[in-house]
């Protein structure tokens, strides 16, 4: 039993309908893995309308599965040397449920099932929004490939964060606490205290990077925690304690890089 048009056909394999249609004149055959002739008859025009538009580019991304974007994104991570490689694999364990899915059969269903798997195994917020970014990081790599693998990427909405932060010091606290440490903390603690950021940006600035002139530090890129490089202004008694403790740098370590003596011992 088969059923023709201008441009392709659907027949039956047993139970099961198949479609026949052309591409680039050359005839292909695919099963529409139903026994409703609608079914088939619906892919059929779905390939003719991906052929007319030009989205078609053979099965090869039909046949991709969310466990080879996966192994992609992380040979990216290695090329590009990124520092969050360490947390990746553990957070595409995570993703195991969704790794042996085809990417065409991947849905906005499959990725809300993804959330309410993590939420009853408790998993916070925001651990839940790093993996979904990563499924979708991987995604749209696929999607960036040539021929593409992803021929589609699926909405994936994000959980909200309520990340508040706090610990922050007023005027007070933070003379009590910098005349309370140790010399050669206190340019480290001065520095972090003035500008914000994070212990492990600043731990591993070299001279190099600090610009008295300028009144400027440079962050460069790959050694901040999304990899883009930043400038951070000298101000306040930033100059001060830089100063010093470039002083003490060249007395006593002349040939050390680095900016903080936390990085000698």
């Amino acid at each position: 039993m088969s059923r023709r048009t201008k441009s392709g056909s659907i027949y039956k394999r047993g139970r099961v309908w198949w479609i026949k249609f052309y591409h680039r004149h050359k005839p292909l055959y695919e099963s529409s893995h139903s026994q409703d002739p609608e079914d088939a008859e619906r892919l059929l025009k779905r390939r003719q309308g991906e052929i007319a538009t030009g989205k078609f580019s053979g099965f090869g991304p039909e046949r991709i599965r969310v466990v080879e974007l996966f192994e992609d994104l992380e040979q990216e991570y290695k090329t590009h040397q990124r520092k969050s490689l360490k947390q990746l694999k553990p957070r595409v364990a995570h993703l195991r449920p969704l790794a042996e899915l085809r990417v065409a059969d991947l849905t906005t269903l499959h990725v809300r099932g993804y959330i309410t798997q993590r939420v009853r195994e408790e998993a916070q917020n925001a651990t839940i929004n790093r993996e979904l970014q990563i499924l979708k990081r991987a995604l749209t790599l696929g999607a960036e490939c040539d021929p593409p693998k992803v021929l589609r990427v699926p909405h994936i909405a994000l959980l909200p964060e309520r990340n508040v932060r706090t610990g922050f010091l007023d005027d007070a606290q933070y003379l009590r606490l910098r005349n309370e440490l140790p010399d050669y903390l206190k340019p480290l603690f001065v520095t972090a205290y003035h500008t914000g950021n994070r212990l492990g940006e600043l731990r591993y600035l070299r001279w190099t990077q600090v610009d008295f002139e300028r009144a400027q530090i440079r962050l460069n890129p790959g050694e901040t925690k999304n990899d883009e490089g930043r400038v951070l202004p000298i101000y306040g008694e930033m100059r001060h304690w830089l100063e010093m403790q470039l002083a003490v740098r060249d007395t006593k370590y002349p040939r050390c890089p680095w900016s903080s003596t936390t990085k000698v011992t």
